[in-house]
């Protein structure tokens, strides 16, 4: 979780098939959301590990806005086009 690819990864991964886990495994998912959410807001701190080290703050960023957005409108689907259309 240190490399700074890692949230840049799981915010690939909770895109894509974030919806379809939340179906299937529900209540776990919400727990990882959670865990994810807390993780990725800590501050910066001497000696802390941070999800992506110390050069990843713009893939911490951008996963905590898409745990917010999955937070507030309750599914990960980006708008547009569907897989269905």
């Amino acid at each position: 979780m240190a490399d700074r690819a890692a949230p840049v990864i799981l915010s690939c991964a909770l895109e894509t098939a974030g919806d379809a886990a939340m179906a299937v495994w529900g209540k776990q998912v919400v727990k990882l959301r959670s865990a994810l959410g807390r993780k990725v807001s800590e501050p910066e701190e001497p000696g802390k590990i941070l999800v992506g080290g110390p050069d990843g703050k713009a893939g911490r960023i951008r996963l905590r806005l898409l745990l917010e957005k999955w937070l507030a409108n309750h599914e990960l689907r980006p708008e547009g086009k569907t897989m269905d259309s």
